[in-house]
């Protein structure tokens, strides 16, 4: 079964919100597989093994997902989604950010994380660096 989250898009809302909306749907769905499954067209008889989910993201989803597994403040580290997650898979994502890169806009990083030192520290590398 594939499950597509959505979420928030900056500059409407800054980090953590778009994060934490990928928390939350993934949550609503371990809570209740029944609504998804019992939502089949086409009356197939489907199981789901919900104690092991396999996460991937690309490009902005990728930084979402890798900020949620990383940021124990939004994911704790005893949530149901972490104990269920049984891999990542995540492409086309950014994970260092630089304010010396020719071409990349870091004002649009700022706007999303509010400032030049938030970005730095909330960018997926850092969150790496000092997870436990």
């Amino acid at each position: 079964m594939l499950v597509i989250a959505d979420y928030r898009l900056a500059p409407e809302v800054q980090f953590p919100k778009p994060v934490e909306d990928i928390r939350d749907a993934m949550s609503w769905f371990l809570s209740n597989p029944s609504t998804i499954l019992n939502d089949n067209p086409a009356g197939l008889p489907v199981t789901v093994d919900i104690s092991k989910i396999a996460v991937t993201a690309h490009s902005a989803g990728s930084n979402h997902v890798s900020s949620l597994y990383l940021s124990p403040s939004v994911l704790a580290v005893d949530s149901p989604i972490r104990a269920a997650t049984v891999g990542l898979a995540l492409a086309g994502g950014a994970f260092i950010f630089s304010t010396s890169v020719p071409g990349i806009p870091f004002d649009i990083l700022e706007q999303y994380y509010g400032s030049t030192e938030t970005t730095l520290a909330k960018m997926p590398l850092t969150l790496l660096e000092e997870a436990p």
